[in-house]
């Protein structure tokens, strides 16, 4: 080839495990954000066809070569925590919430039962650097994913790194993975983190006293309202006109059998966390 000016590849530097998100393939599709996710591990699944020799008297004639055809990927995600929603898409079973939103339980399936695997497509995202700044994130794309049980390990003073394995094999015809390269990171929606709230008889008549737990952020506030019947806000919801402020440690008028709302709240008011309890008054 003669001639011919090579032209140089176009570079990307590529780093981090910026962001994981699984989308399933259901009727009424959940897609899971992972942002805690350290390293994911792929490896091409290859079917290898060998080759058809004719030697004759140790002379090569003639040869078809071997073809090579790629299936799919196995890949393997390290995770520096742990999620539910995502074991619950891997491998099945039941997740357990209250009605705050908040997980009680989760159970596999039960030893022996035939478990139809969910589908579902993942996105993955890291980061790419021009210099000292981000300029973008590459996304890659594995479609007909399926999931394997995901084993819970423990160890004296060492933080768990939970691996999800998940299995990616493309329809016929389906390629086994597309690449982009997109400016932003999806959104992600936030939930509100939880407050336990406890209310107990205060020093005197019609007054509580509250414990919250844990404790807010230092440039934090909290506000509060009861009633027979009060919501949890969503987050980034602004609490103003209709909430009360609470300094965290004075008794607070409520009557005996309300609810009481406690919310924290950032400098603009924005609720971060919030927790409800049954108000204990003194009589």
């Amino acid at each position: 080839m003669a001639g011919i000016t090579p032209r140089k590849g176009t570079e990307r530097a590529t780093i981090d495990c910026s962001m994981i998100v699984a989308t399933t393939k259901e009727e009424n599709p959940r897609s899971i954000a992972i942002t805690s996710g350290s390293k994911i591990a792929v490896e091409p699944q290859v079917e290898t066809t060998e080759a058809v020799k004719l030697i004759v008297k140790g002379v090569l004639k003639a040869q078809k070569p071997e073809k090579r055809t790629l299936t799919g990927h196995l890949i393997t995600l390290t995770d520096n925590l742990t999620i539910l929603e995502m074991i619950e898409i891997l491998q099945g079973g039941t997740l357990v919430k209250d009605s705050d939103g908040n997980i009680v339980s989760y159970e596999p399936p039960v030893s022996g039962a035939e478990y139809e695997p969910v589908k579902f497509v993942l996105d993955v995202y890291s980061a790419q650097m021009s210099g000292s700044e981000v300029i973008g994130y590459e996304k890659i794309t594995y479609p007909g994913c399926t999931g394997q049980p995901a084993g819970l390990n423990s160890e004296d003073n060492v933080f768990r790194a939970t691996e999800y394995p998940i299995s990616s094999s493309p329809a016929s015809g389906e390629a086994p993975y597309k690449i982009e390269y997109v400016k932003e990171l999806p959104v992600v929606e936030q939930v509100i983190g939880t407050l336990s709230v406890t209310s107990a008889a205060g020093t005197a008549a019609g007054k509580t006293k509250l414990t919250v737990t844990p404790a807010k952020a230092i440039s934090n506030s909290y506000k509060f309202k009861t009633g027979v019947s009060v919501s949890i806000p969503a987050y980034d919801e602004v609490c103003a006109d209709d909430f009360t402020a609470w300094n965290g440690t004075e008794e607070v008028s409520a009557a005996n059998g309300n609810k009481i709302l406690v919310v924290e709240l950032d400098s603009e008011y924005k609720a971060k966390k919030a927790g409800i309890a049954d108000v204990i008054a003194m009589a």
